[in-house]
């Protein structure tokens, strides 16, 4: 059990400074490293912590209770509640780029990291909703949103966007500030017109229904080479780090030579770009054929994503493009990466703009921003949700469902 921090020195500051340290060495570092770095002896961290793993846990609680803290004054207030909600989830995100390991922890990355650390990882998270939690409780209260959904899946929904706001200032190099801050501006006026309270709308369509596990389309009895190969780096993408896979490695568990595995893969960078690449094309391959048929616009929308979605679902390499782990993995492909991305955002987008054309979507918000929104709520679903459990399947399922309805009222015109 952790003793009492050294003397003259409080709890709140060593858990200041280790998180300052972890900020500059990252994750890979050891307790020796930390207390080097927070010019403390390692004796005293562990008068604070157990393990490395505890310090971090209790450095990320640090920050979440500051957060909580600072948002609870914001919402005890006498002004009016749009321009409180709009501050807040701009503090919030602010929040949330300066501290680099919460958009970690609620992508899901440190249990990837420290699996044996799950559980707590799950507490921290729950306490992260806190801030979206009591916005959308004091609004409901207030009679400015809707209270007919659930509060903590609109509460997770305004997180993830905020955590995927952080990824994207991640990957788009230098105008990514600029391209962050009209992201944000987009999704409040989608949010906020989505949960306000109004009478008079056309009702949405019914809930998403639970679909079967993603299977493959068939395939031939004896695989060539490249789909074996491909095969064989999903496979490995799902158990270890990207920068760990090994061409070597790929071809033998492909039952491939290394001429046949050189001659598709030209180096490992390659290997890496075509099994994303590949992913993401069978999913627009998938959602392609739904965008010719004659649905309401709003059902043609979910109907694109949702199969787009459900094609990607245990796709490593698409979730890896998403957290923002292929780019670390291959840091001078960020234009690459972009494209492939924006290849998966052009299905959503082809629905809004017949939406859009058709009348039934309001024409003043960027397109292609909103097409960004609906690919990073249906990826941050998968990634915050979606486990092996049958109940997380069905709470995925709750998500998505809510997150359309929110759409719904945020898109449709008034």
């Amino acid at each position: 059990m952790p003793l009492p921090p050294p003397a003259g020195m409080d709890r709140n500051r060593v858990l200041e400074l280790a998180g300052q340290a972890f900020a500059k060495l990252g994750l890979g570092a050891t307790l020796e490293d930390v207390a080097k770095a927070s010019s403390l002896a390692k004796a005293d961290l562990q008068r604070v912590c157990i393990s490395k793993e505890d310090l971090l846990c209790q450095v990320l609680g640090r920050e979440l209770d500051l957060l909580v803290e600072r948002s609870d004054r914001m919402l005890d207030t006498m002004a009016p509640f749009a321009l409180t909600f709009e501050r807040l989830t701009h503090q919030t995100m602010l929040a949330t780029e300066q501290r680099p390991f919460l958009p970690w922890l609620m992508l899901g990355r440190l249990d990837d990291l420290f699996p044996a650390w799950r559980a707590r990882f799950d507490e921290l998270r729950a306490r992260c909703l806190g801030v979206p939690v009591h916005a959308v409780e004091l609004g409901i209260r207030m009679g400015a949103f809707r209270s007919d959904l659930p509060v903590e899946l609109v509460a997770q929904i305004l997180f993830e966007l905020h955590v995927t706001g952080h990824l994207m200032r991640l990957a788009h190099g230098p105008d990514a500030a600029q391209r962050s801050d009209a992201r944000r501006k987009v999704a409040l006026a989608l949010l906020f017109d989505g949960l306000e309270k109004r009478g008079g709308a056309q009702p949405p369509p019914g809930p998403i229904r639970p679909s079967a596990p993603t299977k493959r389309a068939a395939e031939p009895a004896e695989k060539d080479v490249r789909t074996r190969l491909l095969d064989a780096v999903e496979d490995a993408a799902a158990k270890k780090p990207l920068g760990e896979l090994k061409i070597r490695e790929i071809a033998s568990a492909a039952h491939a030579s290394p001429q046949e595995a050189s001659s598709v893969f030209p180096d490992w960078q390659a290997m890496i770009l075509l099994a994303i690449e590949r992913d993401a094309d069978e999913a627009r391959a998938a959602a392609e054929p739904l965008l010719q048929s004659k649905a309401p616009a709003i059902e043609l929308l979910r109907n694109v994503s949702e199969a787009a979605f459900e094609r990607l679902k245990g796709r490593p390499m698409v979730v890896h493009l998403f957290k923002g782990s292929a780019l670390e993995a291959l840091p001078d492909q960020g234009q690459k990466l972009s494209e492939i991305t924006a290849r998966l955002v052009a299905v959503p987008l082809k629905a809004l703009e017949r939406g859009v054309a058709e009348g039934a979507f309001r024409d003043d918000l960027p397109l292609p921003v909103v097409a960004q929104l609906l690919f990073e709520l249906h990826m941050a679903g998968y990634l915050l949700h979606y486990r092996p459990s049958p109940d997380l399947r069905a709470r995925a399922l709750q998500r998505r469902t809510a997150s359309i309805e929110i759409l719904f009222h945020g898109l449709g015109r008034r």
